[in-house]
């Protein structure tokens, strides 16, 4: 199988539930790396940081990248994956870049399934209602596994 970046993307984040959001993604899974785009590496690498505080304590638009050496999207297991944060115009986004082989393909069948389910309770849980997963740039409504309510059009990852 050919290796393709996926990318997740939870849109219109409210500031308050940032965090909240990116704690549920990375759980207690170990932080490896955090960069902002503005102050640079952020050295300290424990997975309680306020990253509202460091997106808001700069110009914008700002991003924050955290590597992690697994993320879970409900019951799908991502290892290695790169979560950037961007805020811009007051408007907060999360997006989940991985490889395709990335993913714990324990239940290979239903994986866009699986991922759909729970990116719709992250998405409950931010109240980020414009959420999508595609092949990345996700933006891209071609090349999607889901939106939303909506699977497809594609149905492989």
């Amino acid at each position: 199988m050919a290796t393709e970046l996926v990318e997740l993307v939870f849109d219109k984040i409210p500031d308050n539930l940032l965090n909240i959001l990116v704690a549920n993604i990375i759980q207690s899974f170990n932080i490896l790396e955090i960069f902002h785009s503005e102050l640079g590496e952020i050295t300290d690498h424990h997975n309680d940081h306020d990253f509202m505080q460091y997106l808001k304590s700069g110009p914008t638009p700002a991003s924050i990248f955290i590597k992690s050496n697994c993320a879970r999207i409900g019951k799908v297991k991502i290892r290695q994956p790169l979560i950037r944060l961007l805020r811009f115009e007051q408007i907060n986004e999360v997006s989940i870049i991985f490889s395709n082989n990335d993913i714990d393909k324990i239940d290979s069948e239903n994986i866009i399934i699986s991922l759909a389910l729970g990116a719709k309770n992250l998405s409950q849980i931010s109240h980020s209602y414009d959420y999508y997963c595609g092949y990345e740039p996700a933006t891209d409504p071609k090349t999607r596994f889901f939106s939303k309510d909506t699977i497809g059009p594609l149905n492989k990852i």
